[in-house]
């Protein structure tokens, strides 16, 4: 036994010694020969320059070429470059001369690739070679059935490593116009029907990509027939995962299923040269769902979205090319908040929300949505936005060019039902702004309230219209011109008891005047007509009537600042408001109170003030001094 161990000892020392021995006694010629060879079957490039070449076998055999160049047989331009080349090879296989390397490290490759479509085969050698193979498998795009058949057992790359490469981008002029640098690589494919799997991970507008994958039979793939696939993509800007099936046919297909999320959902579009990144929300995006994708087209089913904390369901179909994504689809909402589309955003970063600057505030960029085009129809069981909520809500949502267009075919508000239109379009650094909106039958519980006691109770009906343009909030604002009428019927004014005044009047016992919580008095009609300019809102008519009393009132409501300022009257009949004459004037022998007030302060609280009381015959306007 001791023998036998002696003599294995012995054996493996002498190996030892001769494999150390041996590297000195193989010709540089014969190593580089080696590497040679191997990339060129691969690649079906031609190697037009190798530098320094050495050989070991311990502890693993591996062959190493210094400073490649490579190019298109029978040309001499270079179209790609290695500072290094690490070549693994089998012991065995190296003693029977049976084509040894069977694993590739590339330390700091460098090749240019033209991005025009017809000069694409300018870089793909014409006959032999893995590159030429795969080519002409994606360029053919054959229709699933008439593929040719790929050799399924032809050799592919084997275990590959790329240590800091790039690939660079050249445009029709030759001149970079993009760029993948610190690639690094780890994959292994042995032949054209084995599973192909690695890792990838590069730079590309200064963002880190990593990418996990595998494809169970990449030749069945490129002919055709649909095969498993894996694919894992981490950035910063956002994670996708695809699990399904994938075929080369007319063009690619994939059918599975899709997983999306974002941080920063328009700083990704931004990165992938859509927009630029700064339009108000478009932030934390959630999605996943069946996906089917045929080419730039991906339709997505079974959704399951959520975007800056709106969740719902439906389907979209996507289409995306160089400079445009379109967006096309339905989506059902839980609850869909505007809020943060509405707001600039410096607006939104204010962390003391005091929002005392924001007239100064420039508007959000929606420019910024170019490259950007959207259609969908949208329904949600409740709509949020500008301290308004909406209920069960049908609505659409288009975007052309940075131009937003909300539609809202029906809501319910109050009661009631609203309608009505937002239209957002960028013109140079301004937004023109264009809202309608129509209501029918919208309770009103308060409006023009005087503090928390006075208000009116009924359903409005009305619609209000207005436009205006600017870079500001304050720009925005004091552009606005348009108008708007409501009106209501056969409702209640809250906290007033009219014949109580009346009575108080007469007896001038002003210590049971009317005016308490909990009184109501019915009223016939309310109507307003508005009209706003330059940032001012005027009556044109304000009038509420009811069977003893007709209130008139004119003022303006600064919408900038919010205030509010105007004069009005007030007349009581304690016998009943008497029809007006045939010229329009009253009867001379009705008794009649008129109180003339004065309106001034905030809007959300304005002072109320009365005048004097009058006790008047006939039809009498208010004293010239108010």
């Amino acid at each position: 036994m001791k023998r036998f161990l002696a003599i294995a000892a012995a054996i493996v020392i002498v190996a030892a010694i001769a494999l150390t021995i041996l590297p000195w006694l193989v010709p540089d010629s014969t190593v580089r020969n080696m590497a040679v060879e191997r990339i060129e079957t691969i690649t079906g490039l031609r190697v037009t320059s190798a530098g320094d070449a050495s050989i070991r076998f311990l502890p693993q055999p591996q062959v190493t070429v210094d400073d490649i160049r490579l190019s298109l047989p029978g040309e001499n331009d270079t179209l790609a470059a290695v500072d290094r080349i690490l070549g693994r090879f089998s012991l065995f296989g190296f003693f029977i001369r049976d084509t040894p390397i069977d694993g590739l490290t590339l330390v700091r490759p460098r090749i240019g690739v033209p991005t025009a479509p017809d000069s694409a085969g300018d870089w793909v050698p014409e006959r032999s070679g893995l590159i030429r193979t795969l080519y002409d498998a994606l360029s053919r795009n054959p229709a699933p059935g008439t593929a040719p058949v790929l050799n399924t057992g032809q050799p592919a790359t084997g275990p590959v490593r790329i240590v800091d490469g790039s690939v660079t981008l050249l445009g029709p002029d030759g001149k970079p116009v993009s760029a993948y640098t610190q690639i690094e690589l780890a994959a292994n494919w042995t032949r054209l029907g084995t599973p192909l799997t690695g890792s990838l991970a590069f730079v590309w507008k200064g963002k880190v990509v990593e990418i996990d994958g595998r494809v169970d039979n990449p030749a069945q793939m490129l002919a055709g027939t649909a095969t498993p696939i894996e694919v894992d993509v981490v950035t910063a800007q956002g994670n996708l995962a695809v699990r399904g099936a994938a075929s080369v046919g007319e063009a690619l297909q994939v059918d599975g299923t899709l997983a999306i999320e974002s941080a920063a959902f328009d700083q990704a579009l931004a990165w992938l040269g859509y927009g630029n990144g700064d339009a108000p929300g478009l932030d934390r995006l959630s999605m996943q769902g069946q996906m089917r994708l045929v080419g730039d087209t991906a339709n997505l089913t079974n959704l399951n979205l959520s975007l800056d904390g709106n969740t719902g369901t439906g389907g979209l179909t996507v289409r995306a090319t160089q400079s445009l994504i379109e967006v096309d689809g339905t989506l059902a909402l839980d609850t869909l908040n505007f809020d943060r589309y509405l707001r600039a955003p410096a607006v939104i970063e204010d962390d003391g929300g005091s929002g005392d600057n924001v007239a100064a505030v420039p508007l959000p960029e929606f420019g910024s949505l170019t490259g950007i085009d959207v259609d969908l129809r949208l329904s949600a069981a409740q709509v949020t936005g500008a301290n308004i909520t909406f209920g069960q809500t049908a609505a659409s949502l288009v975007v052309r060019d940075g131009t937003i267009d909300l539609g809202i075919a029906e809501a319910a508000y109050r009661r009631g039902m609203v309608n009505g239109n937002l239209k957002i379009t960028p013109i140079a650094n301004t937004l023109n702004v264009q809202a309608q909106i129509g209501m029918r039958q919208v309770s009103v519980t308060s409006l023009f309230e005087g503090g928390q006691m006075i208000g009116l109770e009924g359903d409005v009906n009305g619609s209000i219209a207005l436009e205006g343009r600017g870079h500001t909030v304050e720009q925005l604002v004091r552009s606005l011109r348009g108008d708007g009428r409501m009106e209501i019927k056969n409702g209640f004014l809250r906290g007033l008891d009219v014949e109580a005044i009346v009575q108080a009047m007469t007896s001038k016992d002003y210590n049971s005047i009317g005016i308490r919580p909990g009184l109501k008095t019915p009223f016939e009609a309310l109507t307003v007509d508005l009209v706003t300019q330059n940032g001012v809102t005027r009556t044109r008519k304000l009038e509420l009537s009811g069977q003893r009393f007709l209130a008139t009132a004119d003022g303006e409501i600064d919408l900038l600042s919010e205030y509010v300022q105007g004069l009005g009257q007030v007349r009581f009949w304690p016998q009943g408001r008497p029809k007006p004459l045939a010229d329009g004037s009253m009867p001379p022998d009705q008794q009649m109170f008129e109180i003339g007030f004065r309106v001034d302060g905030p809007l959300d609280a304005p002072a109320i003030l009365p005048l004097v009381p009058l006790l008047k015959q006939g039809n009498v306007g208010l004293p010239n001094d108010g």
